[in-house]
């Protein structure tokens, strides 16, 4: 059995966020889709419904904010996890961290990268089963 690359749904608007992320996660062997809102993520999972390993989303966008992503997620794509991403107040609010599987403050550290490409790889070995 052949796994496939871990595949990542980057949800961001801030052009440079997206190259950085993009950059990081190639150099580990991940795939990364990038859209701009919360309505582009939807068709890219409607488009690849067991092709996406993990979402990685911002809260404040123009069209489908983060908010919205995650509760069509928690609905559409339950075992889909949702990372929130944030230079906000949101992280520091409790009620705003639950609705998500992990939270991390804006600019990420070496810290929270590791986490996200550890919870990638495993929702692509989880897939492949």
């Amino acid at each position: 059995i052949r796994m496939s690359k871990p595949k990542i749904l980057l949800v961001e608007s801030d052009g440079t966020e997206s190259r950085v992320f993009v950059e990081t996660c190639e150099c580990h062997g991940l795939e990364v889709m990038v859209v701009a809102n919360g309505h582009e993520a939807v068709s890219a999972m409607e488009n690849q419904a067991n092709g996406i390993d993990l979402v990685v989303t911002e809260l404040a966008m123009a069209e489908g904010d983060g908010l919205w992503l995650q509760k069509w997620m928690r609905t559409n794509r339950p075992r889909i996890p949702i990372i929130l991403t944030t230079g906000c107040f949101a992280a520091q609010n409790t009620q705003v961290r639950g609705l998500f599987d992990r939270v991390f403050e804006k600019p990420l550290g070496p810290d929270q990268w590791q986490q996200i490409l550890f919870l990638a790889v495993l929702g692509a070995r989880v897939r492949s089963r």
